[in-house]
């Protein structure tokens, strides 16, 4: 006789459609209940109906000081077991898992999923604008779907290689820091993919940073100084203290060792 239901669907072929439905049924509909807690659960879906582009989680492992990497650009680990079985769960939530080629130059990461709350096998997505990304590296290790984003810099050979290790490659726009990310994510939306979980690096990174892409930002932090690092963020297209997007912190927590700090884009500051 009385359904409570915590928020309408975003999705444009059924906004409460399926209340008026019930209510033309004579049954008893209230929402609101519990709403904030709805769309957090589901921000990945509420985003993707929203705006047509898939969800973007980029996390970054950093220094207590901030850094990505040591001078040597070593940066295994920073963190503990802990946070990396948080990432590996992030990992398995998600559609996707995306890196850049940098990452795939240094740390060669296969991009597999160990959980035990879920049972996906993501799929895999190389963000490299040239064509750098050899085709022995393990990310083309069978066992998932893997998607290279590229652009016409890349010569149509290596192109042929990445084809032949069963990958699909996207010849997108080219940006001023590589691939047109707006396109990639539109295009990553447009297969039903709702979530993207970002690892970096530090180019990519700030590509999606610079660009308004990222949809929640995921720093952890690490017990160790590093002092003078490696590769770190680039140009935010920051030039006061006062044009700096902030961002809201939705959850704060400890992982072992390590702080993990995720955080959403104050719309209001942008």
């Amino acid at each position: 006789s009385r359904v409570v239901v915590a928020m309408e669907d975003p999705d444009a072929r059924m906004r409460g459609e399926g209340l008026k439905q019930l209510s033309a049924q004579g049954i008893e509909v209230g929402t609101g209940v519990g709403a904030h807690q709805a769309a957090e659960l589901n921000a990945a879906y509420i985003h993707q109906r929203m705006t047509g582009s898939a969800y973007l989680r980029l996390k970054l492992a950093l220094t207590l000081d901030g850094r990505l990497a040591a001078p040597d650009r070593s940066a295994r680990w920073i963190t503990g077991p802990e946070a990396r079985a948080r990432v590996h769960e992030a990992r398995a939530s998600a559609d996707a898992v995306m890196v850049g080629a940098g990452t795939v130059a240094a740390d060669d990461p296969r991009l597999t999923a160990r959980s035990n709350s879920f049972h996906r096998r993501p799929a895999r997505v190389i963000v490299d604008s040239s064509g750098s990304t050899p085709p022995a590296a393990r990310v083309f290790d069978p066992g998932a779907e893997v998607v290279v984003a590229t652009t016409a810099r890349c010569s149509h050979e290596r192109q042929t290689a990445w084809k032949e290790k069963g990958a699909e490659v996207l010849v997108l726009a080219e940006s001023p820091g590589g691939v047109d990310l707006g396109e990639l994510l539109q295009s990553l939306s447009e297969r039903g993919w709702l979530e993207v979980f970002c690892e970096g690096g530090a180019r990519l990174a700030t590509s999606l940073l610079a660009g308004g892409h990222v949809d929640r930002l995921e720093l952890h932090y690490g017990p160790v100084l590093a002092g003078r690092g490696g590769p770190d963020l680039g140009d935010l297209g920051v030039s006061t203290l006062g044009d700096a997007p902030r961002w809201e912190v939705a959850a704060m927590e400890r992982a072992g060792d390590d702080v993990l700090l995720s955080l959403v884009p104050d719309r209001g500051s942008r």
